[in-house]
């Protein structure tokens, strides 16, 4: 990713320094979107198993587990957010 960011802001610095006339090609209307400057945060957030999961955790996909899943996913990432 990081990688990627340093590509984009090197595209983004060559796009800058184009000549007026190679801006109306094709190919600048390719790369000049994928040159805008944008800023990215990673976060990682780590599932906490509850007390009450047993070892059926791993392969149990019933729609009640994977509402409370996804819930405290939203609820995990409005904390961190916070």
């Amino acid at each position: 990713f990081r990688k990627e960011q340093q590509l984009r802001s090197a595209l983004t610095e060559l796009i800058s320094k184009l000549p007026e006339h190679l801006r109306d090609t094709p190919e600048y209307a390719v790369l000049a979107p994928e040159s805008e400057r944008k800023v990215y945060n990673i976060i990682q957030l780590i599932y906490q198993s509850r007390r009450t999961e047993g070892d059926s955790k791993d392969f149990e996909f019933s729609a009640h587990s994977m509402d409370d899943h996804w819930a405290a996913g939203l609820s995990d990432t409005i904390r961190t957010l916070r």
